[in-house]
């Protein structure tokens, strides 16, 4: 009996160790996994906020030879008998050539406009604007201006680049400037987003919003250099880029925010712009705290089926010992008996799952697959209301390529081509399957014309990146795709198989053109009250 009494000591002693430990063992992981998940979370914004700085920089670099110049032929347009008209329609060629820009003018001394791009603009006088007064305060020909934003004459809510006009002895004689056009920066800043939560702003350096996406009351205008806002703190600390966690000032939401500094040391700005973009961060953890739950409920249920059971256990073990150790020794026998059974059973499904629907030469998902998470998605789009965008993909040249290098070649460069295709950035929903020969088509539920041009582009670049060798293609020394894009909001009397078909014109299109590009997109169905 005195045995008997150690032995049940030491397997409480046990139970409550082994419970422990695997408590221990769960909750470091769990905080390991939050750490991490705030890790990448923070490095995934900051990315995102660099990929502005780098598109916003390579406009205002853009903008600035433009206006430079502008300014260089204004001597040479006074001297002339209607040089001014030349400059005007010389201003439209520029507008009409850089979509980032609304309208520009050439000012004199007094801020009397010269040339417009706009007719309308013409004799105005707009000295008493902010971007006048700065650079008459300040003349620096070497200085582009970057005025914080306001409502111009044409009602739009803009930010002006402003360049100085030189006198014959370096004085002020004038300005031309350059109207930034915000619709295209919120192109810009929608191209980032990720995340339904997110949303992407930018401001001027004196700290005015200027545009945020996707669109919040307020924000144009607001003033978010106050004490202690992300703002300020980014612009004190002097750093280029930062990632901030804590609430936001513009809009009182607790989130994680990179912000990145978008000033090109070539341009010599007097002010620079600062992007920001921000995730909720109930949602970053959204997931994390689900599993938060599942394993803490797993771990109770544990704990509450452990603690009884081996009361009970030891209860009837002291009235017959052998009898019950013996049935405890034939059930556990038969549990892992059912259990390998079992594990033989799921890994045979799962086999049998996979061969279903994967394709076997690239691994991707295969035209089965396809057809049927086409017809589910266009219904769940239809229900919704959501746009469905479909690329059809096609290696260009791929029977020469096959000719050149044989068979096994183009088994191998159609495996790299599927592998490059599979692991660009994506969403869950989307699919990437192989259609046949060398066809992949790329399904982007939710997704609409401009986000499926940009998935489009980045595929692109990805499978010219792979540098695979291609000396029988008429696009260039390397293996490139064409791609045929197409664009639908599901509705009555149209079918998902319009939507392929309008997405195999398309590559048909781009085929014709010359492949290597991106034709479309192709708008097969309208939604009630909406457009593609």
């Amino acid at each position: 009996m005195l045995v008997r009494k150690s032995q049940f000591r030491t397997e409480w002693a046990l139970l409550l160790g082994c419970l422990l430990t695997l408590g221990s063992v769960i909750a470091i992981a769990l905080v390991d996994e939050r750490q991490g998940l705030e890790i990448r979370e923070r490095e995934r914004l900051a990315t995102q906020a660099r990929v502005i700085n780098d598109n916003l920089g390579r406009q205002l670099e853009a903008t600035s030879r433009a206006l430079t110049s502008i300014r260089d032929d204004v001597p040479f347009w006074l001297r002339q008998k209607d040089g001014m008209a030349e400059a005007s329609r010389q201003l439209r060629a520029f507008t009409d050539a850089m979509p980032g820009v609304r309208s520009m003018l050439i000012l004199d001394a007094q801020g009397t406009v010269l040339a417009a791009s706009r007719p309308v603009l013409m004799g105005q006088n707009f000295s008493q604007r902010d971007y006048f007064q700065q650079v008459l305060r300040q003349p620096d020909v070497d200085t582009l201006y970057v005025a914080p934003p306001f409502t111009t004459s044409l009602g739009i809510w803009a930010i002006n680049l402003v360049r100085m006009i030189p006198g014959p002895k370096g004085e002020f004689a004038g300005l031309v400037s350059a109207t930034l056009d915000p619709d295209e920066f919120k192109i810009v800043l929608d191209s980032v987003r990720y995340a339904p939560d997110m949303w992407t702003a930018m401001a001027h350096g004196d700290g005015l919003q200027f545009v945020m996406v996707p669109e919040h009351a307020g924000q144009p205008g607001k003033n978010v250099a106050r004490p202690g806002t992300f703002f300020s703190r980014h612009m004190a600390e002097g750093q280029v880029s930062d990632v901030m966690t804590g609430t936001v000032y513009a809009t009182g939401e607790y989130r994680m925010m990179a912000q990145h500094t978008v000033q090109p040391a070539a341009l010599h700005m007097n002010k620079p712009l600062v992007v920001a973009v921000a995730r909720d961060m109930e949602a970053i953890f959204a997931e994390w705290r689900r599993d938060v739950w599942r394993q803490g409920g797993l771990f109770l249920l544990l704990l509450l089926i452990a603690v009884p059971g081996l009361h009970l256990l030891q209860r009837r073990r002291r009235a017959a010992a052998q009898a019950e150790q013996a049935a405890a020794l034939a059930l556990r026998a038969k549990n892992a008996e059912l259990e390998a059974v079992n594990a033989q059973l799921t890994a045979q499904s799962e086999l049998l799952q996979s061969l279903a629907f994967v394709d076997g030469l690239t691994g991707v998902a295969n035209r089965r697959r396809f057809d049927e998470m086409l017809e589910v998605e266009w219904r769940r789009c239809r229900r919704e209301s959501q746009p469905l965008s479909l690329l059809m993909i096609d290696i260009d040249y791929f029977k020469a390529f096959n000719d050149c290098y044989g068979h096994q070649a183009g088994d191998v460069c159609l495996r790299a081509v599927a592998t490059c295709l599979r692991e660009a950035p994506g969403r869950a929903p989307d699919l990437l399957a192989r259609y046949g020969g060398e066809e992949f088509v790329y399904l982007l539920p939710e997704t609409d014309g401009a986000g499926a041009q940009a998935k489009a582009a980045s595929l692109c670049r990805a499978v010219t990146a792979l540098a695979i060798p291609h000396e029988r293609s008429a696009c260039g020394p390397c293996v490139t795709v064409s791609i045929g894009l197409a664009v639908a909001w599901p509705g009555t009397g149209f079918s998902a198989q319009d939507l392929l078909a309008a997405a195999d014109a398309a590559l048909y299109s781009a085929k014709s053109a010359g492949r290597n590009r991106i034709a479309g997109p192709s708008a097969v169905a309208l939604s009630e009250g909406g457009s593609v």
